[in-house]
């Protein structure tokens, strides 16, 4: 609902405001003019105006990604894109200003809500609330982009892909912790290290961090058929320097490209730890061009 303020002729709707009456109408003798106050319910309020500008943004830039357009991803992406833009968000407009973007505003029924004001905030500050600059190629600097994040999420497609429904990511544990994957099947814990280090060596910490999520009752949950007692084995997932080279490279590469064929376990592809019990640690290659 949205509170609509406004001079009505010959009527009244919602509430009198009588301050704004006395000075704009009273005072000059037109009485025949009320202002007044009320409700309306509508889509068309800032929060879905900006949701619906960040999804037009993405729509005109994905034109200008020819290396996306042959992910087996683009064609969902943009079916979804355009069913939104026809559906839920037909009525809503897409005249967003600097100056009405909403900020610090989230609604108590809808929580998804203040994380896509947060993306929808930085896709247009992306392109300088500028159509123009997503047809202009420009560099991006490295700090923009977390790359243990990435790298995660790209694991996380990877994994997937190759183990569908057996991969749970980001399992919450106790006291704020978070694993980042869990193999129900091999009762496996696994962690994301975008840390080029793993090669020659490994990091203590990361080693600590890991063995506390598997021994975490929270996080012990998400397995099926876990032996209660029982330690699950732990995986550090790291990127592999030498890459994938070549103009033949996707985005995201699929499992079969980084994965060997017919691997159903991923501690058979695993080198083992040898300072640590029940500890492994598999490379990855990226996608270089």
């Amino acid at each position: 609902y949205v509170r609509i303020n406004e001079d009505l002729v010959g009527k009244v709707k919602g509430k009198l405001c009588v301050s704004r009456n006395i000075v704009r109408h009273d005072s000059l003798g037109r009485f025949d003019r009320r202002n007044c106050s009320y409700f309306v319910y509508t889509e068309n309020i800032p929060e879905n105006q900006l949701l619906k500008t960040a999804l037009c943004y993405c729509k005109q830039s994905l034109d200008t990604m020819p290396s996306l357009r042959g992910h087996r991803s683009y064609p969902l992406l943009e079916q979804d894109i355009n069913r939104l833009l026809s559906g839920p968000f037909a009525e809503v407009q897409e005249d967003l200003t600097i100056r009405t973007i909403p900020r610090g505003h989230s609604r108590r029924l809808f929580k998804e809500y203040p994380e896509a004001l947060s993306v929808a905030g930085m896709i247009l500050k992306r392109y300088g609330f500028s159509y123009e600059e997503i047809s202009r190629s420009t560099s991006v600097p490295p700090h923009w982009i977390d790359m243990t994040r990435l790298f995660e999420l790209y694991v996380y497609a990877i994994l997937r892909e190759r183990f569908p429904g057996m991969i749970e990511f980001q399992v919450p544990g106790h006291f704020g912790t978070q694993a980042d994957f869990v193999k129900r099947d091999e009762y496996l814990v696994v962690d994301a290290k975008y840390k080029f280090h793993y090669e020659s060596g490994e990091v203590l910490d990361d080693i600590r961090q890991l063995s506390g999520y598997a021994r975490d009752k929270r996080i012990l949950r998400h397995f099926e058929n876990g032996a209660k007692g029982l330690v699950p084995a732990c995986l550090i997932i790291y990127p592999n320097k030498i890459g994938m080279k070549g103009d033949d490279v996707r985005v995201i590469p699929g499992s079969d490209e980084v994965l060997p064929d017919g691997a159903s376990r991923l501690l058979d592809e695993a080198d083992s730890i040898e300072s640590f019990e029940n500890f492994y640690k598999m490379a990855i290659p990226l996608p270089l061009r």
